[in-house]
């Protein structure tokens, strides 16, 4: 497997253009969202194809392995930002491939763990069959490498490679899952779609075998990592807690709010392509510049978010039931509300990546003890029903915004 790492002179010339000119990151901004909307309606295409060819109980075990999925994208994006962090800071090359080599070692022993685990968790989750996430955990190694190559294209501001990378994966998956389908593999073609995606992306991402020179120390680095695990805790139990709480205590209702879930979440697809386009700069950016880009990224994913919202609550029986099937149409006014809390679960994550990518630690740990506070909230009010989850999300996150914005002023204050 090829070392996932870039030039320094490679990186920084990229970088220090982009710094200049406010250009490459609009034109990077702009590539990422449009392949963000081909990628959204592949990878919902593939969600109605699932839907629609499933009976409520397989598309319900479709939709954790699903959730499976973005529990290990919370991973990868975590690995992401770290190799981003430590290229556009000035990592080495041995800092690079050390990271490489420990996410692949990280991603073998998570997909061993659940592929052993995977009857208990199919049990405790009324999984009809284990043998989805068995062949979701055989593709655990490749998605974490493809995130570390996706790392060092982000921190090199080739927006477009990554663009291609995020088209080309999710079709591949609709690709693929419509293949397994056709073979009668039920809820387990969705985990085949996914690793074959895994696949194609890994090869696309590919940056080339090349070489930086070291600017950072490997504590700094540490540092980084450090900041980047309390994160990726606080997204892991944000983006699956609820799916957790409905399919072990509400069961019935898991197939409803798996619709509600899979469709709410584009606005999370639509705001994280934001994160990426801005990260690596304010990694390498001053203070003043930095919070400048902080605004306009938060302006920007609020106004994304706002619009998705808007259309949730309007029509968000008629989204549902064109984008999952009728079945589930009557949760569609569940959409409007689980779509505000996703766009103020944006906002959170990039105000604490940005703290993150200053090298502080403070709110990637208010991230973390907020998805711990939220994940109690939901088990207190399941007993009520799917309702009361989706309105304690939204509470949730409404607060966490609240407490992470007046972090970030009393400190910018305080200096």
């Amino acid at each position: 497997m090829s070392t996932a790492t870039a030039t320094a002179e490679t990186a920084a010339t990229t970088a220090d253009s982009g710094r200049r000119s406010g250009g490459g990151l609009l034109r990077g901004g702009v590539s990422l969202g449009a392949a963000t909307l081909v990628a959204s309606g592949a990878n919902y295409a593939s969600n109605l194809v699932l839907g629609r060819r499933l009976e409520v109980d397989e598309f319900a075990d479709a939709a954790l392995v699903v959730s499976g999925l973005l529990l290990l994208s919370a991973v990868a994006l975590g690995l992401q930002l770290t190799v981003a962090r430590a290229i556009a800071t000035g990592g080495g090359a041995s800092a690079a491939r050390r990271l490489e080599r420990r996410a692949v070692i990280v991603g073998a022993g998570a997909g061993a763990t659940v592929a052993v685990l995977s009857p208990m968790i199919a049990s405790r989750f009324n999984m009809g069959s284990p043998v989805p996430l068995i062949v979701l955990a055989a593709g655990v190694p490749i998605f974490f490498s493809m995130a570390m190559r996706r790392g060092v294209l982000q921190a090199s501001h080739r927006f477009g490679q990554i663009a291609l990378s995020q088209v080309a994966e999710p079709l591949a998956r609709l690709a693929i899952t419509m293949v397994a389908l056709s073979m009668g593999l039920g809820a387990t073609s969705a985990a085949v779609g996914l690793v074959a995606a895994f696949a194609v992306g890994w090869v696309v991402s590919s940056p080339g075998a090349l070489r930086l020179e070291a600017t950072t120390t490997i504590r700094e680095t540490r540092s980084a990592v450090g900041a980047t695990v309390l994160l990726l805790i606080g997204q892991v139990v944000i983006a699956n807690g609820d799916l957790w709480v409905v399919a072990a205590l509400i069961p019935s209702d898991a197939g409803s709010y798996a619709a509600v879930a899979l469709v709410g979440r584009l606005v999370f697809i639509a705001g994280w392509s934001i994160v990426t386009v801005v990260f690596p700069t304010l990694a390498s950016g001053s203070g003043a510049a930095s919070g400048r880009l902080l605004l306009k990224a938060v302006g920007s994913a609020a106004i994304v978010g706002s619009a998705l919202t808007a259309g949730a609550f309007v029509a968000g029986d008629r989204l549902i039931g064109a984008m999952v099937g009728d079945d589930y149409a009557e949760a569609g006014h569940l959409l409007g509300p689980y779509a505000l809390a996703t766009t103020l679960f944006v906002v959170a994550n990039l105000l604490a990546v940005a703290d993150m990518a200053g090298g502080r630690r403070l709110l990637p740990a208010m991230v973390a003890a907020g998805a711990i506070a939220q994940t109690v909230l939901l088990v207190l009010v399941a007993d009520r029903g799917i309702t009361w989850i989706v309105y304690g999300q939204l509470a949730a996150m409404a607060v966490l915004v609240i407490v992470l914005g007046s972090t970030m002023v009393v400190r910018a204050r305080a200096h």
